[in-house]
């Protein structure tokens, strides 16, 4: 009977894998690799003036201390990024506020809330000189102890600024820009990260992040589950499905 399960189990391993192998041996293994990246984050850059550290873990928990802005080059999953990052906390409710640093739009909407504040961080991307150009809003935390007050949809946005809207209290002036608010993916809930940057003001500043559910992802592409809905194999595949008839 045991022997049955196995022989089950490798039949059933065979035969969800042969879903992915007839899209091409190449398509699936590159859809594989990218799924294993998907799982990493790898920065490395500079930062200052001061040491600062971060620690991510689920959507629901981040916290901080230090002050610092800087920028990192990497891998954010797939993607080769540069991007600049912004922290400032020390466990006073409210003392990013006090400092002019949420007078920025990225806090506009939070009310009295943004006084409980006790670590912000603001991760942005664009071209070189991103941190004194045009930058794009990534993601902004806010949080209050170890609660990441983004976790609630209603605070995870970010002001898409198209002119100076850089820290040390400005107001968000510039060419443009406008609200955003940020899609917070399922699959990387559990999604966890350190930062950490020792300046005296200048200093090296790292990142490092892991995803278990990207990593489910990689493990059940094996078995022809695309859990993440990122396999381009299958999104190349779906406009034939779809065609004329």
């Amino acid at each position: 009977m045991r022997a049955m399960k196995w022989i089950g189990l490798i039949g059933f391993v065979l035969c969800t894998s042969c879903a992915g192998l007839i899209r091409g041996p190449v398509d699936f293994a590159v859809d594989r690799w990218n799924d294993f990246l998907d799982c990493f984050t790898v920065q490395v850059g500079w930062g200052g003036p001061l040491p600062a550290v971060e620690l991510h873990a689920t959507h629901w928990v981040t916290t901080g201390a230090g002050f610092a802005v800087g920028e990192k080059w990497g891998i954010a999953g797939r993607k080769a990024v540069r991007r600049s990052y912004e922290q400032f906390g020390y466990g006073i409710p409210g003392g990013p506020h006090r400092l002019g640093w949420t007078s920025r739009k990225d806090f506009e909407r939070d009310g009295a809330l943004k006084w409980l504040y006790t670590y912000i961080s603001c991760c942005n991307e664009g071209p070189p000189g991103t941190l004194f150009g045009p930058r794009t809003g990534v993601r902004v935390t806010k949080s209050i102890v170890l609660f990441d007050v983004t976790s609630i949809p209603k605070f995870a946005y970010h002001y898409d600024s198209l002119g100076a809207n850089w820290g040390f209290g400005a107001s968000g002036r510039g060419g443009g820009g406008g609200t955003v608010w940020e899609e917070r993916k399922a699959i990387e809930a559990l999604d966890v990260h350190v930062d950490v940057t020792a300046a005296l003001l200048v200093g090296p500043s790292v990142r490092l992040g892991f995803s278990p559910g990207q990593f489910a992802d990689f493990v059940l592409g094996f078995f022809g589950l695309d859990i993440a809905g990122d396999d381009e194999s299958a999104k190349a595949a779906e406009p034939a499905k779809g065609g004329k008839q």
